[in-house]
């Protein structure tokens, strides 16, 4: 199922989708280090953000973001976006496992 609904992705919304994983992630590292939920890019969700920061350890955070960094500069570089998303998104399982 998320092979056929990537196969449409563009270049815009695959830079949405990595951008949006990247705020997500910084909002779990942000309640990892305890700091108010006003600090969050979303702080009406600070709840189900404090969830996830209970599912991720720092490190695979921070490999996480480093992966979502690594897929915007892929493309910039002109890297197919759905192999861009397939492999962020892979690459976010296993840290999240």
């Amino acid at each position: 199922m998320l092979a056929r609904r990537l196969s449409s992705v563009d270049r815009e919304r695959a830079e949405s989708l990595i951008d949006a994983y990247w705020h997500v992630l910084r909002d779990v590292l942000i309640v990892q280090a305890g700091a108010p939920a006003e600090l969050l890019g979303h702080p009406a969700h600070a709840d189900v953000i404090a969830r996830e920061a209970t599912r991720w350890r720092p490190a695979d955070v921070l490999s996480a973001i480093a992966a979502c960094r690594e897929a915007r500069l892929a493309l910039v570089n002109n890297v197919t976006p759905r192999l861009t998303v397939e492999v962020v998104v892979s690459r976010l399982l296993v840290g999240a496992a």
